[in-house]
């Protein structure tokens, strides 16, 4: 009941929302106070639902939507009248690894499946939840994914074990790993809570 989260308030749909983003650092932080994710090589995008409505918008304001209708039609399956997600669209190889090349080759025959990646959950249904801290914004979200279409996944992560984490991406030839603050509230611009 997300009217027990502390934090979580009532208020309306967003148009949008100013992104969190990532301070780039040498390495990443060490503490279970940090969640580590994959650093995904994509477009990030805000998916804004508004009762079947979906709507993509990148980092500058651009619509994506009709870019990328699978991920659009995925989004509005959604259990949810109204939701804003942070996340990026990207192309998934068959190893897992996402690649930029491979999203500009979208809609050619044998392309790799156009996924979003969601990361963050803003609002939903009715509720603000940019006070919340990120661990219990994460942990909403991933229940509202469990049964999503396939174009749609839950961006996961790992507590703890940073420079570790960022050892294995490497070793991966991923693009790199973003660490979180887990009692971090959604905030705009490069506070320091994110940091890649």
């Amino acid at each position: 009941r997300l009217a027990d989260l502390r934090g979580a308030a009532r208020g309306p749909l967003l148009r949008t929302q100013p992104l969190a983003l990532a301070m780039v650092v040498e390495a990443p932080p060490d503490g279970d106070e940090w969640l580590h994710e994959i650093k995904h090589d994509g477009y990030r995008i805000v998916a804004r639902i508004d009762e079947g409505e979906v709507r993509l918008v990148s980092r500058n304001g651009k619509d994506w939507t009709k870019e990328f209708p699978q991920v659009a039609r995925a989004l509005g399956r959604l259990p949810a009248g109204t939701a804003l997600l942070d996340g990026e669209v990207a192309a998934v190889l068959s190893s897992g690894a996402t690649s930029f090349q491979a999203l500009q080759r979208r809609g050619t025959p044998g392309a790799a499946p156009i996924v979003y990646l969601a990361f963050d959950l803003i609002h939903l249904d009715g509720w603000d939840l940019r006070e919340l801290r990120l661990d219990e914004r994460k942990e909403v979200l991933r229940r509202l994914l469990e049964s999503a279409p396939a174009a749609l996944r839950f961006s996961d992560h790992v507590r703890g074990q940073g420079p570790e984490f960022f050892e294995r991406a490497r070793e991966a030839g991923l693009e790199g790993v973003v660490s979180k603050r887990a009692s971090a509230p959604y905030r705009e611009g490069r506070g320091g809570d994110w940091r890649k």
